[in-house]
């Protein structure tokens, strides 16, 4: 892997970004659909079921939601690591650093390498 031009961390920052909003917003309609479909789910068995012999039911529906929400939330963060520019020496991700501290040093913010192409 070799240093970034200026242009080319800013392409693939954005990308990246680019990533995060499709993801996320992906993930958002998908926990509105399953939220209102829980409901919808719960409505029905309440109906059908003696008071009380429901709630199994609806607990495990709940974690069922939970752990599809979390995985797509993982995903979600996983993709966006991977499309975001990495440190050519120590191969680290720069998620969670400002990219505008990675420009204006031009550095890695973990160990301290040349990340960004000096043209003079």
């Amino acid at each position: 892997m070799s240093m970034y031009t200026r242009e080319s961390f800013q392409a693939q920052s954005a990308q990246a970004a680019a990533i995060g909003r499709a993801l996320g917003s992906f993930t958002a309609v998908v926990a509105v659909g399953l939220g209102v479909g829980q409901l919808l789910v719960i409505r029905a068995v309440e109906s059908r079921l003696a008071k009380g012999k429901a709630l199994p039911f609806e607990v495990a529906l709940f974690l069922a939601y939970i752990v599809v929400i979390g995985f797509l939330g993982w995903q979600r963060d996983r993709q966006v690591t991977n499309a975001r520019p990495r440190c050519p020496q120590c191969k680290q991700s720069f998620k969670g650093v400002p990219d505008g501290l990675v420009m204006r040093t031009g550095k890695c913010p973990n160990c301290g390498a040349q990340v960004i192409l000096e043209v003079s």
